[in-house]
This record gives structure tokens, sequence and C-alpha cells, in this order.
């Protein structure tokens, strides 16, 4: 009796292994960008940059730069706000993991 579930735990482990392996990711996806001034092309500093609001989060330097870890499966959409500019909602998809983010005035 011991035997077959045995060989039975043998043939099912290695399954659910690969399975288990399919859906867990093992690094955060890292997304970098700079969010810049449309009118002055300068960087925005400390603009609300976001996945996920309250987990996922960043602030950009003084140059406007940012590096945003996701345990989000592309494409991820994530927000950009800051209180002098108007929100900006950007898609972002394995081609354009680098991006650059152009805010408008309110």
């Amino acid at each position: 009796m011991f035997i077959a579930k045995f060989a039975t735990l043998i043939y099912i482990l290695p399954v659910m292994m690969f399975t288990y392996s399919d859906f867990v990711r093992t690094r955060p996806l890292q997304l970098e960008g700079v969010v810049v001034d449309a009118s002055t092309a300068k960087g925005v500093d400390r603009a609300h940059v976001y996945v996920v609001k309250g987990s996922e989060e960043i602030l950009t330097n003084s140059r406007g730069e940012f590096t945003l870890n996701t345990w989000q499966e592309l494409p991820v959409v994530i927000t950009i706000e800051h209180s002098d500019f108007k929100t900006s909602v950007e898609k972002i998809t394995g081609d354009n993991r680098k991006i650059r983010v152009r805010l408008a005035k309110k």
C-alpha cells in the first residue's frame, strides 16, 4: 500500500512543480522611466508613480527618474500624479519598460 502511494506521489509531484513554477514569478518586473514637464522638458521632482496605490509605488527623484518594481504581469498600467500637473495613465508593454512621461500643467 505504501509503495503504491509513494509511486503515485513520484508521478504527481513533478507535474505540480512545473505547474506551480509557471504561475509564480521568481523576480519582480522592473519598470524604469522619467517624468518630465511637457512645457519645459525638465524632470518633475516627487511625482507619485504607482501600479497598485499603497503597495507598488514610488516618488520620482529630483531629475524625475524612477524605478518601480511590480509583481503584476505585462501589460501593466501605471498612474503618475503630481499636485501641479494633470494625472497621466500609461500602459506598459514588454517593448517599453523604459518610459518617458510628459505631464501637462493643470
